[in-house]
């Protein structure tokens, strides 16, 4: 439901859920002030809970992965990915890993497409299905690499690479790509069927009420 007041771009992976911001510095400022609203926004919904983990990249691994690692808010500048990502703990990229191996929940609120003869499907559910029949049961990838002493983001990205991928195969290379904050595939954001102009305009009138309904009773809004 949030997410719908910023953009009608959002993609649900997990319990992560990812916005694409291009544009958006138009409505809402600089990227730093972008993520105050959007925490502000989160806030709203368990006020006294601890602080939203939100964080704002030019990649969505990036941001994902300090988002996982890193409480509060976090923005990183253009081409700087992979210094914010290195003081991380590898221990994020097996989070990463079952982040991705989840099945995309249905979104929030919105109603299903009609279904076809063979059933309403997000784009995403049959690339992460194939995803996870490539992937073995067990990961013992976090397991080798810190027997290895490889603690931290950094230091996975700072290994030859040819090495990586003779030890570890394919999987190895991908984590050193997700820890240096490159992207392995695009974004694949909902097709919801809650128009953005309609949730704006939803969200106005909730504010609108929330305002009416504070007045008097010493709201800080």
């Amino acid at each position: 439901d949030v997410a719908r007041q910023f953009t009608p771009r959002f993609e649900l992976v997990g319990n992560v859920v990812l916005l694409d911001a291009s544009g958006l510095s138009r409505l809402f400022g600089s990227a730093q002030e972008l993520g105050e609203h959007l925490r502000d926004a989160l806030s709203k919904l368990s006020p006294g809970d601890s602080l939203p983990r939100i964080a704002i990249a030019s990649t969505q691994t990036a941001a994902t992965l300090l988002a996982l690692g890193v409480p509060g808010l976090t923005v990183v500048m253009p081409g700087k990915e992979a210094i914010a990502l290195a003081p991380l703990s590898v221990s994020v990229l097996d989070q990463f890993d079952k982040l991705s191996s989840t099945q995309a929940p249905v979104a929030p609120q919105a109603p299903l497409a009609p279904r076809s003869a063979g059933g309403w499907h997000h784009p995403r559910n049959t690339h992460q299905a194939s995803r996870q029949k490539q992937r073995v049961p067990e990961n013992r990838l976090l397991e080798i690499v810190s027997k290895w002493g490889i603690k931290t983001l950094g230091a996975l990205a700072a290994l030859n690479g040819a090495e990586i991928h003779e030890r570890l195969g394919a999987r190895g290379t991908e984590w050193q790509s997700l820890a240096r904050g490159i992207d392995a595939r695009p974004m694949v954001p909902w097709v919801d069927e809650v128009p953005f102009e309609a949730a704006l305009e939803l969200g106005h009138r909730q504010a609108l009420e929330q305002a009416e309904v504070g007045v008097g009773e010493g709201r800080v809004g």
